[in-house]
């Protein structure tokens, strides 16, 4: 059992490499690049969704996420790009949507 203070990227940017795709229950599993910890994001802020279903497999992208602790492995995106907290990555989705050069993991 986790408790909310040894996960310790709740908060801030974190690495991904998409996984999964988004499938059509709006779901996807992404790899954690610190940890290699898998997790199943199942929401996402504002309109991520769709930045989000048109990543293929491999994609590695700078998230900043949040878990529901009421769901077991569930996590929320709650924004995407290079900036810090509070930035444009996280209030305009058309920055997420231009978020330059994201790579394919190269495992």
């Amino acid at each position: 059992m986790t408790s909310d203070i040894a996960v310790g990227s709740e908060r801030g940017r974190t690495l991904v490499t998409v996984r999964r795709t988004v499938n059509e229950h709006g779901t996807m599993t992404v790899e954690v690049h610190d940890s290699n910890e898998h997790r199943q994001v199942v929401a996402f802020a504002a309109d991520l969704r769709a930045v989000f279903a048109n990543l293929p497999t491999g994609t590695t992208v700078p998230v900043e996420m949040e878990r529901l602790h009421t769901r077991g492995n569930c996590w929320r995106v709650t924004s995407i790009g290079p900036t810090g907290r509070g930035g444009a990555g996280r209030e305009d989705p058309e920055t997420a949507r231009l978020l330059p050069n994201p790579t394919r993991a190269t495992r």
